[in-house]
């Protein structure tokens, strides 16, 4: 079982923030307290922002990818 206590909490955070896991450090939060919540608003806003914009560059990079491997494909010659 998971120590919930607000100090175990944020040190499950910092190692998911310090992995890159940033989708962990929000999920991790919400079982903070309201008022541990309140206090890290700020950051955990930030956190959500990056997650946003990571998502979004994500799904640019794979339309561009998509995008550009249709326009590299060779073209069919028709075979008569």
């Amino acid at each position: 079982v998971d120590d919930k206590s607000t100090e175990a909490v944020i040190g499950r955070m910092e190692i998911a923030l310090n992995g890159g896991r940033l989708g962990d450090v929000l999920d991790q939060s919400k079982t903070l307290s309201q008022k541990a919540q309140d206090a890290a608003r700020p950051f955990l806003d930030k956190v959500s922002a990056r997650v946003s914009v990571d998502a979004a560059v994500a799904a640019l990079e794979a339309q561009l990818k998509s995008s550009l491997g249709t326009a590299a494909a060779p073209e069919q010659k028709p075979s008569h």
